[in-house]
């Protein structure tokens, strides 16, 4: 018997309206950008390489250069706006910046020479007073004063710390170098070791964390790990190569790659998707999601954005080794769904495939796929998000077959 060749496939899928998944937006820079931070689906900040500030107000469409006010040129690492006016940047040679009035002012509260002092990677804080930076030789520093003052507190570590992550006043966590991944419970002032299987070649770059239970962390070296328990447990998810994540569920995160790729999960990092994404080179360096639809990233010089989640994907999936023998549509799942649904189907023969969505009233409201697909099974996910709730009909056209199925959106 035949036995089917099975390859996670990424597909250009094409939409009726929205168009592409992730589109280019008009950074005006040529320099590396390092992190971004959106405190709205209009409102947002990428900083990077020679100390740039970039700002948008009108969702990524424009951005202007912000002045940093430091004495020299340096890199800006991290970034973290507590709203549209107040936040703070951190970076090389000991840089902390502070605004109050949406960056027409950065006031530089920290600085050293270039080629001195220490670096900072990273900045989080939960209100206008309490914050936290980490950074190279196991550094860590806590402001309570809206950094006026800052004290250093130890971590264990003397490797770089690259991603801090705070859900209270007291419960954080910090990732760095050859497996380091620490948990306080007291605000910073002392860090415990969380150990899960062999770390040394590990090399954790980015934490999300929804709750003081629920998170993520992902590195080099082609590690997603996940817990439930606020730490206590981790779990290995995927071995999908992403060094920066965002979730805004417990179920829906992205996470992007050192070789310039962006990947979904919807089941909380157990399986992963690449969507379409036309970065050119280099590391995606973040990822920021406003809400369940909009979300942009950075990828050496480039900003890129989504309005659509990035996109519906379509897989090859590997729940059989048998060649499919006919042509089905199967009914989708979840059904009832609020957002976002899975229809998935099967080609026993190379055909032009079309699969539409169709209103109760028989409108065509979208085409998911349009494209030429060879013998397997397949799987797609249709992102709802900016339809009305009601009964849709979706249709399977494969060369001769044609089928239809009834979805119902219950938001």
């Amino acid at each position: 018997m035949k036995k089917a060749v099975y390859i996670l496939l990424t597909i250009s899928l094409f939409h009726q309206c929205a168009g592409a998944q992730w589109v280019l937006q008009q950074s005006g820079t040529n320099q590396i950008l390092y992190d971004l931070h959106f405190v709205n689906e209009q409102t947002g900040w990428a900083i990077g390489l020679g100390s740039t500030i970039l700002k948008t107000t009108n969702a990524g469409l424009n951005w202007f250069q912000q002045q940093s006010n430091l004495s020299s040129p340096r890199n800006l690492t991290g970034i973290d706006m507590l709203d549209a006016n107040t936040g703070y940047i951190v970076g090389q040679a000991e840089a902390i910046l502070k605004t109050t009035n949406s960056g027409s002012n950065w006031i530089v509260l920290r600085e050293m020479p270039v080629g001195q002092g220490n670096s900072y990677n990273d900045v989080d804080f939960l209100n206008t007073q309490t914050g936290w930076v980490c950074g190279f030789v196991g550094l860590t520093m806590i402001t309570t004063n809206g950094g006026i003052k800052w004290d250093s507190a130890f971590t264990g570590n003397s490797g770089p710390l690259r991603n801090i992550k705070f859900v209270n006043d007291n419960t954080g966590w910090l990732a760095g170098d050859v497996g380091y991944l620490r948990k306080t419970t007291n605000g910073g002032i002392n860090w415990f070791f969380q150990f899960f299987g062999t770390f040394s070649d590990y090399w954790y770059n980015s934490l999300c964390f929804i709750n003081e239970n629920t998170g993520w962390v992902a590195g080099y070296n082609t590690i997603m790990f996940g817990t439930t328990d606020g730490g206590d447990n981790w779990d290995t998810l995927s071995l999908v190569n992403g060094i920066c994540v965002d979730f805004i569920n417990s179920q829906t995160g992205w996470t992007g790659s050192e070789n310039g790729k962006i990947f979904k999960t919807t089941n909380g990092g157990y399986n992963w998707y690449e969507q379409t994404y036309p970065a050119v080179g280099g590391f995606v360096t973040d990822i920021f999601f406003a809400n369940d639809s909009v979300g942009y990233s950075t990828s050496v010089f480039q900003i890129l954005k989504t309005t659509n989640s990035g996109g519906a994907f379509v897989s090859i999936t590997n729940n059989s080794n048998e060649v499919p023998r006919e042509f089905s549509l199967k009914q989708n799942y979840p059904n009832p769904f609020n957002s976002e649904t899975t229809i998935e189907f099967q080609i026993m023969s190379e055909a032009k495939v079309r699969l539409e969505i169709f209103n109760s009233i028989g409108q065509l409201t979208e085409i998911i796929i349009e494209q030429n697909l060879k013998t397997g099974y397949y799987r797609s996910n249709w992102n709802a998000t900016n339809y009305p709730s009601g009964i849709y009909f979706y249709r399977l056209t494969a060369n001769n077959y044609i089928e239809t199925k009834k979805a119902i959106l219950n938001k």
